[in-house]
């Protein structure tokens, strides 16, 4: 998924426009802290990592990753030595699957064995997020 990465604020918004969930996984303790509503009043919580069964995605570029940190520096948060996750909630994975189905079968191809790289990505749409389809390669 590519956000756009103008600014952080920005960045907060479409987390929150998507209902993605912020984490950071410890190294160490079997442990998620979790932030939602990230671009005004953020919530944080922690759970077992083992409960967790959502469709994820490793912030590992900059600027995001850094943007997701300080979400949970600005709060008090230790992040040293944690990996930042983004954690996707089923209703977009569904929108994602639903777009990703359709240029499939508008090329032809299997939607299961066909495809061997989607790239989505978020845009404005008025004054909402959304996502779209930027390209789907076929093995």
């Amino acid at each position: 998924m590519r956000f756009t990465l103008q600014n952080e604020n920005e960045y907060l918004e479409q987390m929150d426009a998507l209902d993605i969930e912020l984490g950071l996984l410890d190294r160490v303790q079997p442990v998620i802290q979790y932030a939602s509503r990230v671009s005004s009043q953020p919530r944080f919580r922690q759970r077992n990592r083992k409960d967790e069964k959502r469709f994820y995605f490793l912030t590992d570029s900059q600027p995001a990753r850094q943007w997701n940190l300080n979400v949970f520096q600005n709060h008090g948060k230790a992040t040293e030595g944690k990996i930042a996750l983004r954690f996707f909630p089923p209703q977009l994975v569904a929108r994602m699957t639903a777009l990703e189905r359709a240029a499939a079968d508008e090329k032809g191809l299997d939607p299961e064995s066909g495809i061997r790289r989607t790239v989505f990505g978020m845009r404005r749409n008025g004054d909402r997020w959304e996502v779209y389809l930027i390209s789907l390669l076929p093995f």
